[in-house]
């Protein structure tokens, strides 16, 4: 079943990674630590998205590097450009953790929201910041209520979906469209 779950997500990262190399190789990507902090936060996402589909959960070893190399960029990025980006990688984490927690608690039935997302979303807030990261859970909403819906037409009942597959197809298109 992993090969038929990296074969369902790989077209979507290549097309991702692919756009964004082509971009730096023609020079209209002007900050390779901005490429490569991507690429490697979609990396893990795609890692985070294979490993949902096939256990239903995100390994917290995956979250730890996460963090590390999360860490690692927002200090690069803080000592290359400003010391704006450390501030903002922090709060992106900890704002988008602590909204996430508190939001699941009061709202979220059992089983729609794990833990595992909420820290895989803290992980993106840390990379990105918290404006960035709220584009991301918005999309992820999106096309998780669109997924759902196509899955109910197709097999008439509810089920749950895993996340991480879909945090990954939004943080694709925010890579895309946003720059970060």
């Amino acid at each position: 079943m992993k090969i038929k779950s990296i074969i369902i997500l790989l077209p979507a990262y290549l097309m991702f990674v692919t756009y964004n190399l082509v971009d730096i190789l023609t020079g209209s990507y002007h900050e390779p630590v901005f490429y490569c902090q991507n690429m490697v936060l979609l990396t893990l996402l795609l890692i985070a998205a294979v490993t949902d589909l096939e256990k239903r959960e995100i390994s917290n070893k995956l979250i730890i590097v996460g963090v590390f190399t999360g860490m690692l960029f927002i200090f690069l990025k803080g000592i290359l450009y400003s010391n704006g980006y450390i501030v903002r990688g922090l709060a992106g984490c900890i704002v988008i953790s602590m909204m996430l927690f508190i939001f699941t608690s009061i709202f979220a039935q059992k089983g729609s929201f794990g833990g595992g997302d909420i820290k895989l979303f803290a992980v993106i807030g840390l990379f990105w910041g918290v404006w960035q990261t709220l584009l991301c859970i918005l999309l992820s909403c999106i096309f998780g209520l669109i997924l759902i819906v196509i899955v109910y037409l197709v097999k008439r009942r509810w089920i749950n979906i895993p996340l991480a597959p879909v945090i990954m197809l939004a943080s694709g298109v925010v890579v895309q469209f946003i720059s970060i």
